[in-house]
């Protein structure tokens, strides 16, 4: 699959391994995309990057794949 030339590691790898069979891969791909925006924008100097959603939109999906993006990156506190 192709997550929009975001590379998943280990942890994000095992979580999208998990949830692929119940989500769309293009919604897989756009969650993906999404946790590596969060964490280049966090990169790049942005030290408070704030993630929101609509109410049953998928965060706790989101912010679960944001979780194990940044693990995957090296991320001590998440």
């Amino acid at each position: 699959m192709s997550k929009n030339s975001f590379v998943l590691g280990e942890q994000a790898s095992a979580l999208d391994k998990r949830i692929s069979a119940k989500i769309l891969e293009a919604d897989r791909g756009r969650i993906w995309k999404s946790a590596g925006n969060i964490l280049d924008s966090y990169e790049k100097g942005n030290r408070t990057v704030l993630a929101l959603g609509y109410v049953q939109s998928g965060k706790t999906t989101s912010i679960t794949a944001l979780c194990a993006a940044a693990a995957d990156r090296g991320f001590q506190v998440i």
